[in-house]
């Protein structure tokens, strides 16, 4: 009885299955009954349809058989279109065309469901395929659509398809795609084949600027979204690269925002080749508008969020042991084959291992494996893969365990900011320079007690981790001041080129209560410095090698002390006409030296009270730069020659002075203590 109501239904409205909620039938086309053994009916280019609510499902040309005491239609071939109201709500917005079909071949489908399973399908979609792509297909009712509305469920065999630059492309010429599609509902994306992750890169003319990789990209015309993805940001002729970020393009606006994901394996930081740096992150941002600025910010609960590329810390290594036996940071460079490798070495072994190989090496379960790798990548020593099930080291665990072993060395250059507030940053990819704001100190060498403390907390990080700052420099007892001030990485060297000013702190020539001498500061400094401090042998950064040698400064042109300050006489020593001229000499041993030993050799200037004489400077007990000396035994001329003085000269803080006698004019007088003016004497008895 079901089937002659079903062939009632098939001959008088050509319907295959009609309930309630959905209604399956043929259209513009015949279909006859073929004798055989079992009860069917051939069909060959009609349209078959599904109505539902508001989906209509289509089959185009279909070729086939329907089998009524089965519910079932075998289609060998047939052009299927989909169309409800969540296609024409989204139609705008998400890859959609008038041209969206599969091509599918050699599927059933019951007529009792609305719901199709391909697995010889063709997909086209004209906006990102130009040809149709193989794969599987599902049709079905998607509960998070209005109407439960139907959505295709669509994986291409190929994962190497391309869409790159063409101003036919949905999203503009500015990116490159490689990679399948996987269409979910009605979301399009770009996955990788499991080994291979799909590729997105964003570019500017033939100049890529960012390279993101992920296991699954959502394409719209609207944004791109990688929300779990490694990230390369090109940078002059190298690149940075993070491990796992979440990024998401603006296809409109051009305009790309990466954040750091909030989980424990996406807290490890940028690794700088170019610069030589390593940054962790919170947040990054381009736009082609602005396009060789790309803005960042630090993570704001870590102090130190920027740290040379040759960093390491004593102990780093070791604390990952815990009470285990074996270390397990030197496990993986052994389960890696990496002791004494080369570069090529490692390049080669930069593939993925299985957690369960490594918690076996240390007779350990998987879980606390994991747990262990996971602590191991927020410091950027290996990388954990989505899944959870392998894992691959980062070439700065091999740099940091060289140094554990005292194989290669190191430095301990850290980029300090303020207590739970971001560093903020601009990179420039063509220039390849870093400006970062809110740097309170860079401390450069704690051994040698080197710290900088950058004016305006900015600092420009160069090539191979040269930067560029003003401000001052703290090196033991001295001080520079000034600005252009250049540090040089691999010759470990701080460059100045006359905007300096060197200050000291010296032990006391008194004792206090105790019979210690304490550090006083010399009043006066040395100006317009141009040299060079040497802070350690370049091979010894780290400070392995003690030698007392270091740090060294050396200047390279004349120097100058001046004695124009307003507590002296109310600036009555003009810098232009009264100063000393300190000749290029070199600081040695700078930890070293006492308050007897800092002496300098330069010519005096005294704005015509005295000729031009040369003389040693060193401190004096009043904490300033001055000498005591006697003129020859003809005097020396004063005050353009205009008179003759006789006996001693010295100069302290508060000024040239002298014990002698003055012949001015017909005028001679002599004083035990007389201060010298650019344009006047006086004399106290």
């Amino acid at each position: 009885i079901k089937i002659l109501a079903l062939l009632e239904l098939f001959y008088k409205d050509q319907i295959f299955e009609k309930n309630p909620n959905f209604v399956w039938k043929y259209e513009f086309g015949n279909a006859y009954y073929e004798p055989d053994s079992v009860f069917k009916f051939k069909f060959n280019g009609p349209s078959i349809t599904c109505y539902r609510y508001e989906d209509t499902l289509i089959l185009r040309n279909a070729v086939g058989y329907y089998y009524p005491a089965d519910h079932r239609l075998r289609i060998e071939s047939a052009k299927i279109y989909w169309r409800n109201s969540t296609v024409k709500r989204v139609k705008n917005e998400q890859l959609q065309s008038d041209e969206y079909y599969a091509t599918a071949f050699d599927f059933d489908i019951n007529t009792q469901r609305t719901h199709v399973i391909a697995d010889k399908a063709y997909l086209y979609n004209g906006l990102f395929l130009d040809e149709e792509a193989e794969g599987s297909l599902e049709l079905k009712p998607d509960p998070s659509l209005a109407n439960n509305d139907l959505a295709p469920d669509f994986e291409t065999y190929r994962k190497d398809f391309t869409f790159s630059g063409e101003e036919t492309s949905p999203v503009g010429v500015d990116i490159e795609f490689v990679g399948g599609y996987y269409y979910q509902g009605y979301k399009l994306y770009g996955i990788g084949d499991g080994i291979r992750r799909a590729e997105l890169t964003i570019k500017s003319g033939d100049k890529p600027f960012f390279k993101i990789k992920s296991n699954r990209i959502q394409i719209s015309m609207a944004q791109i979204v990688a929300p779990e993805a490694t990230l390369t940001t090109y940078l002059k002729d190298d690149s940075m690269y993070h491990q796992q970020v979440s990024a998401t393009y603006f296809v409109p606006q051009k305009f790309l925002s990466i954040t750091q994901n909030l989980k424990a394996d996406s807290k490890t930081p940028y690794l700088n080749q170019h610069n030589f740096v390593d940054i962790f992150v919170q947040s990054m941002s381009w736009s082609k508008a602005s396009m060789d600025t790309i803005r960042f910010k630090t993570n704001p609960y870590k102090i130190t969020p920027i740290v040379s590329g040759g960093y390491y810390e004593r102990g780093m290594i070791e604390e990952y042991r815990g009470v285990a036996s074996k270390n397990p940071l030197i496990k993986i460079v052994q389960l890696f084959h990496l002791i004494d490798g080369d570069e090529e070495t490692i390049a080669e072994n930069m593939g993925f291992l299985p957690i369960l190989d490594f918690a076996n090496a240390l007779s350990i379960d998987t879980i606390s494996a994991t747990h262990m790798l996971t602590q191991m990548s927020e410091s950027g020593f290996v990388f954990i893969e989505r899944d959870k099930s392998r894992f691959r080291f980062t070439p700065r665990l091999i740099q940091k365990v060289l140094a554990y072993q005292d194989q290669i060395d190191f430095d301990q250059i850290m980029f300090v900011g303020r207590q739970d507030t971001a560093m903020e940053g601009s990179i420039h990819p063509i220039e390849g320079t870093i400006g970062i704001e809110g740097v309170k100190e860079v401390i450069v060498d704690e051994q040698k007690a080197m710290s900088i403390f950058p004016e305006g907390e900015k600092v420009t990080i160069k090539d191979s981790m040269e930067f560029a700052f003003d401000g001052s420099v703290e090196v033991g007892n001295f001080e520079f001041r000034g600005t252009d001030y250049d540090f040089g990485y691999d010759d470990y060297t701080l460059d100045m080129n006359g905007n300096q000013s060197m200050y000291v702190q010296v032990p006391s020539l008194e004792k206090n209560a105790f019979g210690q001498s304490y550090l006083r500061s010399v009043r006066n400094s040395i100006d317009s410095l141009v040299g060079t401090l040497y802070i350690d042998d370049p091979e010894n950064k780290s400070g392995r090698v003690p030698n007392p040698h270091f740090p060294t400064f050396t200047s390279t042109e004349d120097a100058y002390i001046y004695y124009n300050h307003k507590g002296i006489y109310d600036s009555a020593y003009t810098a232009e006409r009264f100063h000393y001229i300190v000749y290029p000499f070199t600081l040695d041993s700078m930890n070293l030296i006492t308050t007897d030993n800092l002496i300098f050799d330069g010519e005096m200037n005294s704005g015509n009270i005295f000729p031009d004489f040369e003389e040693k400077i060193f401190v004096q007990r009043d904490y300033a730069y001055g000498f005591v000396r006697y003129t020859p035994v003809e005097g020396f001329d004063g005050y353009g020659g205009k008179g003759t003085y006789h006996d001693e000269i010295s100069l302290k803080y508060k000024g040239l002075t002298g014990r002698g006698s003055l012949e001015y004019l017909t005028y001679t007088s002599r004083s035990e203590s007389m201060t010298f003016f650019l344009d006047s004497a006086e004399f106290f008895n």
